[in-house]
């Protein structure tokens, strides 16, 4: 359908893909100094990983959360507390 559709255009098409500026170094300063880091996102998994090789940021995360992932997208808390868990934080210290 319409939203596989659209899946599928992203995760071919992610050649116009261009990073805030300041973002790439950011992630990898964030990685050199040793603070680990997942993506989370409300795009599918299909999305999410074609974005992530397109930037060339994989190598700097632990790792990503989509939106088939979980129950309940952002803003909902759910994705962040399943980062917090695939990072091993306890997200209420």
């Amino acid at each position: 359908g319409w939203l596989g559709m659209i899946n599928a255009h992203y995760a071919t098409d992610r050649e116009p893909l261009v990073p805030m500026p300041g973002a790439l170094h950011a992630v990898a300063e964030l990685h050199r100094r040793g603070f680990p880091q997942i993506c989370v996102s409300n795009s599918h998994r299909a999305v999410v990983d074609a974005n992530i090789a397109a930037l060339g940021i994989g190598h700097f995360l632990a790792g990503s959360v989509s939106l088939e992932d979980v129950t309940a997208g952002k803003p909902d808390p759910e994705p962040y507390l399943r980062a917090c868990r695939l990072l091993g934080l306890d997200p209420h210290s």
